[in-house]
Protein backbone atom coordinates (compact mmCIF):
# COMPACT_ATOMS: atom_id res chain seq x y z
CA UNK A 1 0.00 0.00 0.00
CA UNK A 2 1.47 3.03 -0.47
CA UNK A 3 2.02 5.57 1.76
CA UNK A 4 0.10 9.07 1.93
CA UNK A 5 3.30 11.08 3.15
CA UNK A 6 5.21 9.56 0.39
CA UNK A 7 5.17 10.66 -3.23
CA UNK A 8 2.22 8.71 -5.23
CA UNK A 9 3.86 6.07 -7.36
CA UNK A 10 0.86 5.49 -9.95
CA UNK A 11 -1.67 8.12 -11.75
CA UNK A 12 -4.11 6.09 -9.56
CA UNK A 13 -2.57 6.53 -6.86
CA UNK A 14 -2.76 10.05 -7.21
CA UNK A 15 -6.07 10.24 -7.94
CA UNK A 16 -7.53 8.29 -5.13
CA UNK A 17 -5.31 10.15 -2.57
CA UNK A 18 -6.63 13.65 -4.41
CA UNK A 19 -10.29 12.28 -3.70
CA UNK A 20 -9.71 12.00 0.04
CA UNK A 21 -8.32 15.17 0.28
CA UNK A 22 -11.54 16.45 -1.82
CA UNK A 23 -13.95 14.46 0.45
CA UNK A 24 -11.96 15.56 3.75
CA UNK A 25 -11.74 18.93 2.49
CA UNK A 26 -15.40 19.55 1.66
CA UNK A 27 -16.27 18.20 5.08
CA UNK A 28 -14.11 20.41 7.28
CA UNK A 29 -15.32 23.65 4.75
CA UNK A 30 -18.59 22.81 5.97
CA UNK A 31 -18.42 22.35 9.43
CA UNK A 32 -15.77 24.96 9.83
CA UNK A 33 -16.58 27.52 7.57
CA UNK A 34 -13.79 29.17 5.26
CA UNK A 35 -11.64 31.02 8.03
CA UNK A 36 -12.22 27.96 10.57
CA UNK A 37 -10.82 25.63 7.86
CA UNK A 38 -6.77 24.91 7.88
CA UNK A 39 -4.89 22.90 6.28
CA UNK A 40 -3.35 21.29 8.94
CA UNK A 41 -6.30 20.14 10.74
CA UNK A 42 -7.01 18.83 6.94
CA UNK A 43 -4.14 16.86 6.74
CA UNK A 44 -4.31 15.78 10.43
CA UNK A 45 -7.83 14.30 9.72
CA UNK A 46 -6.41 12.10 6.42
CA UNK A 47 -2.91 11.08 8.11
CA UNK A 48 -0.55 12.82 5.18
CA UNK A 49 1.72 15.72 6.45
CA UNK A 50 1.29 19.10 5.10
CA UNK A 51 4.01 19.05 2.46
CA UNK A 52 2.45 16.02 1.05
CA UNK A 53 -0.64 17.80 1.17
CA UNK A 54 0.76 20.65 -1.01
CA UNK A 55 1.92 18.31 -3.77
CA UNK A 56 -1.93 18.05 -4.34
CA UNK A 57 -3.59 21.43 -3.63
CA UNK A 58 -1.17 24.59 -3.02
CA UNK A 59 -3.75 26.69 -0.68
CA UNK A 60 -7.12 26.26 0.83
CA UNK A 61 -8.27 28.67 -1.60
CA UNK A 62 -7.17 26.51 -4.84
CA UNK A 63 -8.91 23.43 -2.15
CA UNK A 64 -11.73 25.00 -2.25
CA UNK A 65 -11.82 25.62 -6.48
CA UNK A 66 -11.19 22.14 -6.70
CA UNK A 67 -14.13 20.51 -4.44
CA UNK A 68 -16.90 23.53 -5.87
CA UNK A 69 -16.18 22.52 -9.70
CA UNK A 70 -15.98 18.90 -8.60
CA UNK A 71 -19.47 19.27 -7.02
CA UNK A 72 -21.02 22.11 -9.70
CA UNK A 73 -20.07 19.43 -12.26
CA UNK A 74 -21.65 16.78 -10.67
CA UNK A 75 -24.87 19.07 -10.44
CA UNK A 76 -24.82 20.06 -13.95
CA UNK A 77 -24.58 16.45 -14.86
CA UNK A 78 -27.41 15.46 -12.87
CA UNK A 79 -29.47 18.69 -14.43
CA UNK A 80 -28.51 18.07 -18.22
CA UNK A 81 -29.91 14.03 -17.75
CA UNK A 82 -32.96 15.04 -16.57
CA UNK A 83 -33.08 17.35 -19.65
CA UNK A 84 -32.05 15.21 -21.99
CA UNK A 85 -33.97 12.15 -20.77
CA UNK A 86 -37.09 14.11 -20.31
CA UNK A 87 -40.26 13.40 -22.75
CA UNK A 88 -42.92 15.38 -21.69
CA UNK A 89 -44.03 18.64 -21.50
CA UNK A 90 -41.50 21.53 -20.93
CA UNK A 91 -43.36 22.39 -17.93
CA UNK A 92 -43.44 18.84 -15.93
CA UNK A 93 -39.53 19.16 -17.21
CA UNK A 94 -39.59 22.46 -15.01
CA UNK A 95 -41.47 20.54 -11.81
CA UNK A 96 -38.89 17.55 -12.67
CA UNK A 97 -35.93 20.20 -12.27
CA UNK A 98 -37.18 22.13 -9.21
CA UNK A 99 -37.88 18.98 -7.44
CA UNK A 100 -33.88 17.64 -7.94
CA UNK A 101 -32.88 21.53 -6.83
CA UNK A 102 -34.64 20.92 -3.48
CA UNK A 103 -33.83 17.45 -3.52
CA UNK A 104 -30.19 18.01 -3.53
CA UNK A 105 -30.00 20.80 -1.17
CA UNK A 106 -31.49 18.22 1.22
CA UNK A 107 -29.47 15.09 -0.03
CA UNK A 108 -25.78 16.12 -0.76
CA UNK A 109 -25.67 18.98 2.06
CA UNK A 110 -21.88 19.29 1.83
CA UNK A 111 -21.91 19.44 -1.59
CA UNK A 112 -24.71 22.17 -1.76
CA UNK A 113 -22.87 24.45 1.08
CA UNK A 114 -19.50 24.23 -0.94
CA UNK A 115 -21.13 24.70 -4.14
CA UNK A 116 -23.45 28.13 -2.51
CA UNK A 117 -22.99 29.15 0.64
CA UNK A 118 -19.34 28.21 1.49
CA UNK A 119 -16.91 31.84 0.48
CA UNK A 120 -14.40 31.56 -1.01
CA UNK A 121 -10.90 31.78 0.57
CA UNK A 122 -8.99 34.82 0.16
CA UNK A 123 -5.37 34.82 -1.91
CA UNK A 124 -2.51 37.34 -2.96
CA UNK A 125 -1.67 34.52 -5.63
CA UNK A 126 -3.30 32.04 -8.14
CA UNK A 127 -2.51 28.64 -7.89
CA UNK A 128 -2.48 25.86 -11.25
CA UNK A 129 -6.30 25.16 -10.10
CA UNK A 130 -7.40 28.45 -10.44
CA UNK A 131 -5.06 29.55 -13.71
CA UNK A 132 -7.14 26.42 -15.50
CA UNK A 133 -10.66 26.74 -14.36
CA UNK A 134 -13.58 27.36 -16.55
CA UNK A 135 -17.00 28.55 -15.85
CA UNK A 136 -19.33 25.50 -15.13
CA UNK A 137 -22.64 27.46 -14.82
CA UNK A 138 -25.95 24.77 -14.28
CA UNK A 139 -27.95 27.52 -14.98
CA UNK A 140 -27.17 27.17 -18.78
CA UNK A 141 -29.33 23.85 -18.72
CA UNK A 142 -32.07 25.86 -17.50
CA UNK A 143 -31.90 28.58 -20.33
CA UNK A 144 -31.79 26.24 -22.91
CA UNK A 145 -35.11 24.63 -21.68
CA UNK A 146 -36.67 27.69 -21.18
CA UNK A 147 -36.11 28.77 -24.75
CA UNK A 148 -37.25 25.32 -26.27
CA UNK A 149 -40.48 26.04 -24.14
CA UNK A 150 -41.02 29.52 -25.46
CA UNK A 151 -40.49 28.27 -29.07
CA UNK A 152 -43.18 25.40 -28.17
CA UNK A 153 -45.14 27.98 -27.03
CA UNK A 154 -45.43 26.24 -23.77
CA UNK A 155 -44.45 29.61 -21.40
CA UNK A 156 -44.40 33.17 -22.54
CA UNK A 157 -41.90 34.63 -24.88
CA UNK A 158 -39.53 37.24 -22.66
CA UNK A 159 -36.11 37.54 -21.62
CA UNK A 160 -33.95 34.71 -20.91
CA UNK A 161 -31.27 35.64 -18.97
CA UNK A 162 -33.89 37.59 -16.11
CA UNK A 163 -36.84 34.55 -16.42
CA UNK A 164 -33.82 32.25 -15.26
CA UNK A 165 -32.51 34.30 -12.69
CA UNK A 166 -35.80 34.54 -11.52
CA UNK A 167 -36.54 31.29 -11.29
CA UNK A 168 -33.70 30.05 -10.19
CA UNK A 169 -33.93 33.27 -7.11
CA UNK A 170 -37.42 31.63 -6.21
CA UNK A 171 -36.17 27.98 -5.91
CA UNK A 172 -32.78 28.66 -4.11
CA UNK A 173 -34.76 30.64 -1.68
CA UNK A 174 -37.00 28.05 -1.41
CA UNK A 175 -34.35 25.35 -0.14
CA UNK A 176 -34.25 27.56 3.51
CA UNK A 177 -38.03 27.30 3.75
CA UNK A 178 -37.82 23.70 3.41
CA UNK A 179 -34.87 23.12 5.76
CA UNK A 180 -36.89 24.49 8.19
CA UNK A 181 -40.20 22.74 7.68
CA UNK A 182 -38.27 19.65 8.04
CA UNK A 183 -36.65 20.88 10.77
CA UNK A 184 -39.72 22.23 12.84
CA UNK A 185 -41.27 18.54 12.48
CA UNK A 186 -38.23 16.59 13.92
CA UNK A 187 -37.82 19.73 17.08
CA UNK A 188 -41.52 20.25 18.03
CA UNK A 189 -43.03 17.58 20.29
CA UNK A 190 -46.43 16.79 20.92
CA UNK A 191 -47.95 17.79 17.27
CA UNK A 192 -51.26 17.25 16.02
CA UNK A 193 -51.64 14.90 13.30
CA UNK A 194 -51.35 16.47 9.77
CA UNK A 195 -53.15 15.40 6.89
CA UNK A 196 -50.50 16.89 4.45
CA UNK A 197 -46.84 16.44 4.56
CA UNK A 198 -45.49 20.21 4.75
CA UNK A 199 -42.77 19.32 2.41
CA UNK A 200 -44.99 18.30 -0.48
CA UNK A 201 -47.65 21.01 0.15
CA UNK A 202 -44.69 23.92 -0.01
CA UNK A 203 -43.41 22.29 -3.34
CA UNK A 204 -46.74 22.44 -4.43
CA UNK A 205 -47.57 25.65 -3.90
CA UNK A 206 -43.86 26.94 -5.12
CA UNK A 207 -44.86 25.19 -8.52
CA UNK A 208 -47.85 27.11 -8.68
CA UNK A 209 -45.75 30.21 -7.97
CA UNK A 210 -43.30 29.09 -10.32
CA UNK A 211 -46.01 28.54 -13.13
CA UNK A 212 -47.28 32.20 -12.71
CA UNK A 213 -43.91 33.32 -12.93
CA UNK A 214 -43.48 31.34 -16.22
CA UNK A 215 -46.80 31.97 -17.93
CA UNK A 216 -48.07 35.57 -16.97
Amino acid sequence: MTSKNKPARSDEDKQKNLDEIIDAGRELFVKKGTYGFSTRALAKKIKMTQGNLYNYVKSKRELWIAIRSEDMKIFKKRLQSIADTHEESYILLFKRMMNFYLDFARNEYRRFQMMFMVPAPPSDEIGPIEKEYELINPLEVVKNALKKAMDAGEIRKTDVDQLSYTIYALIHGATAVERDLLWTDKILEPQPKKSRDPVKAFRDYLFEQMLKILKS
